[in-house]
């Protein structure tokens, strides 16, 4: 999304494969296109390429990687997303766009829903798909009071399951469903960094999903009793 032509982004995987192996495309690319993107192609980090012959990149920046395999930083994409059908991902630096006072406010309108769109696949992911919710209840709950400790649970879950849909969910009340965290309010926090992106937050003792436990004493427990729901889905 951050590296190719809006022309080119549409339509499915395999048709962006096909046209990536177009010497006519690839030379417009480098002649007209990664030029103009030289600053944005400077601030990739590999995260994830669905290639088992390019998982060596993983973590690199992508000049690095670029410098490794011997080729221009543009070619080097244009390899990456062929070989892996579309299927890589890159942890962006992208230029400060708000405040951490902007997101306070933002977090204390009731309107406010907290999730997440950390994608879980590679070595070097982005961290806040192992530290969101940690880090909302540890910083933002905990040590900055924008939250009490019931509203913090209407944010993350409360209003996410009216907003969707998901009746019986979200709130502890006879007849929901037994989705249940017991936390340690002192000890919750986040622990992923760029350089530890999937360190485990801490502090969340157990989960219960449908009334099973799925993690006891901080352990996975091995019970997988989650599914997929639909709007209006009560159980």
């Amino acid at each position: 999304m951050v590296v190719l032509p809006p022309e080119l982004r549409a339509g499915e995987p395999g048709r962006l494969r096909e046209r990536l192996a177009e010497p006519a495309v690839r030379a417009g690319l480098a002649r007209d296109w990664f030029p103009a993107v030289a600053d944005v192609l400077d601030r990739i980090t590999l995260a994830y390429i669905g290639s088992a012959d390019w998982a060596w990149a993983e973590g690199m920046t992508l000049p690095a990687a670029a410098r490794q395999a011997g080729m221009a930083a543009g070619e080097l994409v244009c390899e990456l997303l062929a070989a892996s059908d579309a299927g890589a991902g890159c942890v962006f630096g992208h230029p400060p766009t708000n405040t951490e006072a902007d997101r306070r406010a933002l977090l204390r309108h009731e309107a406010h829903m907290a999730g997440s769109d950390g994608i879980l696949l590679g070595r070097a992911p982005h961290p806040r798909g192992w530290g969101t919710f940690a880090r909302l209840l540890g910083r933002h709950t905990r040590e900055l009071g924008d939250w009490s400790w019931a509203q913090a649970a209407l944010h993350l879950a409360g209003h996410p399951a009216r907003r969707f849909g998901l009746a019986g969910r979200g709130l502890l009340r006879p007849g929901y469903a037994a989705d249940v965290v017991l936390l340690d309010p002192a000890a919750v926090t986040d622990t992923a960094d760029y350089e530890r992106p999937r360190s485990l937050a801490v502090g969340v003792d157990h989960v219960l999903v449908g009334g099973q436990l799925a993690l006891r004493d901080g352990q996975l427990t091995g019970a997988t009793p989650g599914r997929a729901l639909r709007r209006g889905q009560e159980t």
